[in-house]
This record gives structure tokens, C-alpha cells and sequence, in this order.
């Protein structure tokens, strides 16, 4: 089997037939999937009896499971699959798209198959766990789904970082267009992972988090923009009263989307008020990179000179 963008060989089928030209005919054989940088491999069995076919596969590191279709359009199609536990990253190149910010994680759950042949559902009870992104962890979820014609949805998903929730999300793929829409929701969360996980700084900043980020298009560069709002925090060692961001996110040209440094920020309004001593107000652009444009308009209104004492010694102590 090719793959319809790459031209790639993603998945050979290798069986025999038994009783050819007799009714109950069995087909059976092995299976690869060639992913990087394990493949996974199989075996199924294909038997035609008097009321269906019926479909039974295992991968030993993988999945095992079975599937029954009836003959009429309106007859059952249903099954499951059981998904072992075993570890995402053994299999998800040649897919860079998924691959590149995902260091470690480990994927279980089950598959059901139901209702009609020419109408079938496949619902998803799945769960991940000892996630590492971008080299931050550790990241889990349970994500109840449903695929439904082309269209796959996960509703109101959770997920954790090291046991402490951090969001909800509701998040749609539709397959045949190969586009996607997202919804993040998190609100009052105490934690720093946003810093950790993007800047890679734990110490960056801490407070309570509320936020609002939503990603939708082209599932090799969707659009993303949101809204941040932290309370009562500590940005690089100085104490604030609040926070709030809105933003859209960029890509440079022929860039990876899922390499964050990658990313540039259009800041479209940054305010950031220090216990009552003066207020900053910032837009325009902001590189996730080491190396990333920063390009900001800032302005400032208080008493700014408050800070100097803490920035430089010479202000607390001159001599």
C-alpha cells in the first residue's frame, strides 16, 4: 500500500487462500506496517461464512483483535480491537509531524466496532501515559473518541502533567481533507508547564493559569491563536498581580510545525501589572527560539524605577 502524499511503501500484505473455489473460503497471512524505527508486524485470518465475514488480526507487540461484517449493507459490523501497552515512539516515524516533539509515552486502551455495514461507527477508549514533549514530562490523558464516516472526534479529553490536571479539550480530524480543529480550556491552574514544556525555563514563570487556545486547518500547519491570563505569579523572581496575552501564532516558510522553536508570536496585546506599581502594555512579535525575532512595541506606565534596586546591586547598596 502507498502512501497517497509521500509515495512511500507504509504497509505490506502478504496471505494465501484456501478452498478457492469452494464456499468458506479462508485467507490468511502476516502483515507489516513499516514505521520507523520499529515495524510492526502480524498475522490475520479472513473466513467467509454464511452470514458475514469474519476478520481476526494480531500483532503481538501491538493490538489483537477481531471484526465481523455481514454480507447486507443494513447487517452488523461489529468487533474490537485491544491495544497493548507499548511505547508510541518504537512507531511513529516516518511521521515527523507526530514524531518530532515526542520523546517517550506509552499508548493502551480498546477499539469497538458497531452498527451497520453501510453505516458502521468505531468508538476509541484509550489511554496515554509517561509522556515526554519536548523533552518535558510527564504528560498523560484518557481519550474517550469516535470516528464516524471520515471524520474523527475526542470530546472533552483530559490531560495531566506529572498527576496535576492542566486541560480540557475537544478536538475533530477529518480525515479525507486531512484537517483539523482544536479547542484547549484550562482555568485557574496552578503549574509552570506552559514555561517548561515552551521555553523550556521551570523558573520562567509560575502562577494560576486560565487559558483558551484553539488550532484549526491543514493538520501540517494549522492556525493557532488563544488568550492566556495568569494570576498572582512570579515571572523570573519578581511577584505580579496579573497577566494576559492574546495572540496568533506563525510559522517561518518551510518550516516544521511541530519544532517549537520554529514559531513566532504575533502578540497582539500583552499587559502585565506589578502590584500596583506600574503597568506594561506590549505588541507584536515574539520568537519562540533561541535565535527567534523579537520585535516589540513596549509601553510603560508607574513607577518602572522600582525595579532597579532589584536588577542592579549599585541601586540598594551605592558605594
Amino acid at each position: 500500500m502507498i502512501s497517497r502524499k509521500t509515495r512511500n511503501t507504509d504497509f505490506t500484505v502478504l496471505g494465501n487462500i484456501r478452498e478457492l473455489f469452494e464456499e468458506g473460503q479462508n485467507f490468511s497471512g502476516k502483515f507489516i506496517g513499516h514505521t520507523r524505527p520499529k515495524e510492526f508486524t502480524g498475522t490475520y485470518q479472513i473466513a467467509y461464512q454464511d452470514s458475514g465475514v469474519n476478520v481476526q488480526v494480531n500483532s503481538p507487540e501491538v493490538f489483537s483483535g477481531n471484526l465481523f461484517m455481514a454480507y447486507q449493507p443494513a447487517g452488523p459490523f461489529k468487533g474490537k480491537l485491544n491495544v497493548l501497552r507499548f511505547p508510541i515512539t518504537d512507531y511513529l516515524s516516518p511521521d515527523k509531524r507526530l514524531g518530532y516533539g515526542v520523546q517517550q509515552g506509552y499508548l493502551t486502551g480498546g477499539i469497538t466496532f458497531s452498527g451497520t455495514v453501510i453505516s458502521p461507527e468505531v468508538q476509541f477508549h484509550l489511554k496515554a501515559d509517561q509522556f515526554i514533549i519536548n523533552k518535558v514530562g510527564y504528560y498523560s490523558t484518557r481519550m474517550d473518541g469516535l470516528l464516524r464516516g471520515q471524520k474523527l472526534i475526542f470530546h472533552n479529553f483530559g490531560v495531566e502533567w506529572n498527576g496535576s490536571p492542566i486541560f480540557n479539550a475537544d478536538y475533530s480530524w477529518d480525515l479525507a481533507a486531512d484537517t483539523m480543529a482544536l479547542a484547549i480550556r484550562g482555568d485557574n491552574i496552578e503549574s509552570n508547564f506552559l514555561a517548561e514544556t515552551i521555553f523550556r525555563n521551570p523558573n520562567l514563570i509560575r502562577g494560576a493559569f486560565s487559558y483558551r487556545i484553539f488550532a484549526h486547518g491543514a493538520f501540517e500547519r494549522p492556525f493557532v491563536y488563544g488568550t492566556v491570563q495568569i494570576e498572582n505569579g512570579v515571572l523570573q523572581g519578581y511577584p505580579f498581580n496579573s497577566i494576559s496575552l492574546t495572540f496568533e501564532d506563525s510559522l517561518r516558510s518551510g518550516a516544521n510545525f511541530y519544532d517549537l522553536s520554529q514559531h513566532v508570536l504575533k502578540i497582539q496585546n500583552f499587559n502585565y501589572q506589578n502590584r500596583a506599581e506600574y503597568n506594561v502594555d506590549a505588541h507584536g512579535l515574539l520568537g519562540l527560539g533561541p535565535e527567534a525575532p523579537i520585535d516589540l512595541n513596549v509601553s510603560v506606565q508607574g513607577n518602572i524605577l522600582a525595579e532597579l534596586p532589584k536588577i542592579e546591586p549599585y541601586f540598594r547598596n551605592p558605594r
